[in-house]
This record gives C-alpha cells, sequence and structure tokens, in this order.
C-alpha cells in the first residue's frame, strides 16, 4: 500500500486534526463531571403549618423559601393590599377563607389597631362559618383581643371568617376600618392569649437542617434518581412529649401499584442525636418527606440535624442494600 499521498502537507494536517477532536472528546467524556446529587430541602418546595397556626398578614415571608401555612384568601373587595404593616379591612363583612388540616382550635387571637379620624371604630365582630361568635371592643392604637370559638366551629378544610364592623354599616364606599397584622388560631380558649412565640420553624438549606419550635405537619418534596440508595437522618427531638412520626411517601400516597409509604418513629431522646435509614434503592421519582407531631408541652423542640439522600457501596464496590 502506498501510504506517501497520506504523509503530504494537507493530508497529514487534516489527520492530525481529527485525531485531537476525538482525543479532545474522550478527555472530555471521561472527565465530564456527574450533576450534584439531589437533596431533600429546597427553597420554595417546603411547608409548614403547625397545628396552632399564626397568619402574618404582612409584606413577605418570614421563612424565605417556605410557605407557612395556612394561606388565607380574601374574599371580595373590601380588603386592602398587604404591606409592612398588615392589611387593612376596608368596611363590613370582609371576609376570609381559611383551609386547615387539624381545624379543632376554639380560641382566634387577632393583632391590630382600628381607624381613627372623626368616626373611629370602636366594635369588631367576628362569625366563623356562619356562627356568630361575638363581639369585641376596641381602644386606640395597636392591641390584641381574643374571641372564644364553640366545640366543632372550626374543622378540616376551608373555614370562612367574617368580620362585622358596625361604626361602618352605613358606609357607601369603602375605606380603612381595621388593620389586621397577625391572626392565631389556640387550641386551648382558656390559654393566656399573650404574643406569639418565635418563630415556629427555621430551615437552613445550605446545610438541610430543620428546627421545628411548635407540634405540626412539615412537609419536603424532592426527587430521587438511580444514585440513590437512602435517606439518612439524624435527629434530636426535646421535651418531655409523645413520639412523632416521620413518614416518606409518593406525592399521591401509597396504594396498589404505588411504593408503600415509609413509616418511622421519632422519640425523644436525652443521650443525644438519633438515627434512621430510609431504603430507596430502585426508586426513581418525587417523593414527600413528611414530619408530624401531637401537640406537646412549651418546650417543644424538634432538630433534624442532618438529611443526606446517600450512595451505598459495599466492599466489592456494588451498591448494596442495607437494613433499614
Amino acid at each position: 500500500m502506498n501510504l506517501r499521498p497520506l504523509l503530504r502537507p494537507l493530508p497529514l494536517f487534516i489527520i492530525f486534526v481529527f485525531a485531537a477532536v476525538a482525543v479532545i472528546d474522550l478527555v472530555r467524556t471521561v472527565r465530564r463531571e456527574q450533576p450534584p446529587p439531589p437533596v431533600v430541602l429546597t427553597p420554595g418546595a417546603v411547608r409548614f403549618e403547625p397545628w396552632e397556626p399564626v397568619m402574618d398578614l404582612r409584606r413577605g415571608d418570614r421563612e424565605p423559601g417556605v410557605t407557612l401555612l395556612p394561606t388565607p384568601v380574601f374574599v371580595g373587595e373590601l380588603w386592602s393590599e398587604a404591606d409592612k404593616s398588615g392589611r387593612w379591612l376596608l368596611g363590613n363583612g370582609a371576609e376570609l377563607v381559611v383551609d386547615l388540616t387539624r381545624g379543632d382550635q376554639r380560641l382566634l387571637v387577632f393583632e391590630g389597631r382600628p381607624a381613627g379620624g372623626k368616626r373611629p371604630v370602636r366594635r369588631v365582630g367576628i362569625s366563623a362559618n356562619g356562627i356568630d361568635c361575638g363581639e369585641t371592643s376596641l381602644k386606640a392604637g395597636w392591641q390584641r383581643w381574643s374571641v372564644a370559638l364553640p366545640a366543632g366551629v372550626l374543622h378540616p378544610g376551608q373555614n370562612e371568617i367574617v368580620f362585622r364592623i358596625p361604626d361602618r354599616e352605613e358606609a357607601r364606599r369603602p375605606r380603612r376600618a381595621l388593620l389586621l397584622r397577625r391572626i392565631e388560631f389556640r387550641t386551648d380558649p382558656n390559654l393566656d392569649p399573650g404574643g406569639a412565640s418565635a418563630d415556629p420553624l427555621t430551615v437552613d438549606f445550605g446545610a438541610q437542617q430543620v428546627v421545628m419550635r411548635t407540634p405540626g405537619v412539615f412537609e419536603a418534596r424532592f426527587t430521587v434518581d438511580d444514585r440513590i440508595d437512602a435517606l439518612r437522618v439524624r435527629y434530636r427531638l426535646h421535651g418531655s412529649i409523645g413520639p412523632g412520626e416521620m413518614i416518606v411517601a409518593r406525592p399521591q400516597g401509597g396504594g396498589v401499584g404505588r411504593d408503600a409509604e415509609v413509616r418511622r418513629v421519632l422519640a425523644p431522646s436525652a443521650k443525644g442525636p438519633n438515627h434512621i435509614r430510609v431504603p430507596l434503592h430502585g426508586r426513581r421519582g418525587d417523593f414527600v418527606l413528611r414530619l408530624e407531631a401531637d401537640l406537646g408541652t412549651p418546650q417543644y423542640r424538634l432538630e433534624i440535624r442532618s438529611l443526606e439522600l446517600v450512595t451505598e457501596r459495599n466492599r466489592s464496590g456494588s451498591r448494596g442494600d442495607l437494613p433499614g
């Protein structure tokens, strides 16, 4: 075979270029980094509803990246837009709808201030789901007041709360009547309606950590790919309370043809952090991590110190399915 034509400058240069491109592609393929592994906590995919919710009506999120439930729906035209102080009721009959998970609360605590001027607002009445819950006298300036609810008035699902402003019953056009900053839902109607405690939840997305300071339901949606074998959790539950529960499930739940829910007990411990492993080998797609805790003492505190989606390999280098 005559190789002289291939050794001429132009063919030799073309061969060199193709060889260089092939080598570069090979190096890129070998060095190509895998995408980062999935994580459990991502901003916008986390939500929390305390059993005793506190709705902050001011503009802005108290915990960025986290949806604090319930989210009120303001019905009609008798509400102002939210600002840094709250929302104004603009007349008699302002209505809001609240979707509650639990719905057995017996006390509503309000924080706000009435409008002043030549005709100041001095009274406000509340009805819940069509049941009259009484009327409260107001003073000038910021204040807190409470309304006791008969048993069974609030229920799981949508609840309607209507505000009566007798001083504005004859008003011909909407105007500022009552500024609301916060609404709290309490379970015990005999509790002192003092100020609520610190924020009920803190989430550190970088460290994959959660601190729940009040019982409720916490949910985080995450995705599992074929690199993941298990979810590992390290936690500490403080307070003289009963156990909580951790659930890992598909968003649509369990059932025929679906992955079964994985449930683990969250137990108090005085000795240090507890550990949980949830096997996920062979599973892919969307999952929900749910943390549930019943009402406990004021000292309640659940610390999720680490959440890790991990790849596990045995000594031979293949993935092992370790016991849960």
